[in-house]
């Protein structure tokens, strides 16, 4: 158990040596005399207890009757509660200067998927971030102020849930039965085989390598005691494969990136285009509340995935940036556990990336206003 705790918490920290390179641009960059338009961030929840009702458990799990209460299956822990609102403080700290200190409603645009731990991660994030300014406080010993925050039922969420998309669903199954795919799940089989014995469930697919691996993180990070079997290396180091590759191949081409990460990226260049045409005025955050699966779906959309497992509330931020009235992009990361922020360099660009050059780079992974329709629309995704 001890063994596979150490291994998955190096797979949640190797990014460290992947963007270690990048400091010394994020310090130069800081120099730049250019001035905040817009942020746009997309991050993953809070830490979580584990959801045995939606397979995240097996037969011969030893946490199979794991007790949630009071937080509930797939909820928020006090851990993950935290970690969100910690979340909201380095935001806060980071973009002070260019929010201000005063929450005012059409600065702020907030929207979850309609998970519990999505929604609550999105208030403990916005807690974290819009603390009542001496004007706005409404109670003499509370630190807190509500904020109005978005969401629409999961199948109805193209935005932010593409996975539920009929033409996502049926581009992603063609894929999947392509020779190369096949090829690929094929390099599994062993594994499949070997989990299966194991957990005493019917391991058929990288998807079930995916979940299983995923019951792994959640379990670590409840602190819960796993299977001596876990504790091999060779098996870790496939598992860890089998579930990035179900990462990659949920973007596998440009048409399912663009159905995928596509569709926010799409909407965030739509509203770094409002700002800069006059159109939103108003707007200096969009904070959108969300999974790992969407998190690897906008690294994927910008190029810039490094075949790493997104940790609890780790995001991606997407800043427009202004100087000598050109407009330019840059893009952060941060990495969640631990607290951590880089910045990353789109392929083909600069760190300050030209706004026109941005849209250009990233066109053939950006949905289309043609494409966008395929997937389910609500009057949320025009806010």
């Amino acid at each position: 158990m001890a063994k596979l705790q150490y291994h998955l918490s190096i797979v949640l920290m190797s990014c460290f040596g992947i963007f270690t390179g990048l400091e010394a641009h994020s310090k130069q960059s800081e120099n730049d005399s250019t001035k905040l338009r817009l942020i746009n961030t997309v991050f993953r929840h809070g830490d979580r207890t584990m959801e045995i009702q939606l397979g995240e458990s097996y037969p011969n799990d030893p946490n199979k009757n794991f007790n949630s209460y009071p937080d509930g299956d797939g909820q928020l822990t006090n851990v993950g509660k935290k970690r969100a609102y910690d979340l909201g403080v380095v935001l806060r700290k980071k973009y002070n200067d260019f929010l201000g200190d005063v929450y005012y409603q059409p600065n702020v645009h907030a929207r979850s998927t309609s998970f519990p731990r999505t929604k609550m991660t999105l208030q403990l994030v916005l807690a974290g971030l819009y603390p009542p300014a001496r004007i706005q406080k409404w109670h003499s010993s509370l630190a807190w102020q509500p904020v109005n925050i978005q969401y629409t039922f999961v199948r109805n969420d193209g935005l932010l849930f593409p996975a539920y998309c009929p033409e996502y669903q049926q581009k992603l199954s063609e894929i999947e039965q392509t020779p190369e795919v096949i090829a690929q799940i094929q390099q599994y089989e062993d594994l499949m085989k070997e989990t299966s014995k194991y957990t005493g469930k019917n391991m058929t697919s990288a998807f079930d390598l995916f979940i299983l691996f995923n019951t792994f993180v959640t379990q670590k990070y409840l602190g819960l005691p796993l299977p001596d079997w876990a504790g091999d290396k060779c098996l870790q180091s496939k598992l860890f494969d089998a579930a990035i590759f179900y990462y990659n191949l949920m973007s596998y081409n440009d048409e399912l990136t663009r159905l995928n990460g596509g569709i926010l990226l799409h909407r965030m260049i739509q509203d770094m285009k409002g700002v800069i045409n006059g159109t939103l005025v108003d707007r200096k955050i969009n904070l959108f509340s969300a999974h790992d699966i969407n998190v690897v779906a906008m690294l994927k959309a910008l190029d810039i995935y490094d075949n790493t497992f997104p940790s609890f509330t780790s995001t991606v931020i997407v800043e427009l940036h202004e100087k000598d009235n050109n407009y330019f992009v840059k893009v952060l990361r941060y990495l969640g556990d631990p607290s951590q922020m880089i910045e990353v360099r789109i392929p083909g660009c600069d760190m300050l990336c030209p706004y026109d050059k941005f849209v250009k780079l990233r066109l053939a992974a950006t949905a289309t206003d043609e494409e966008n329709p395929k997937c389910p629309r609500t009057l949320l995704d025009h806010l």
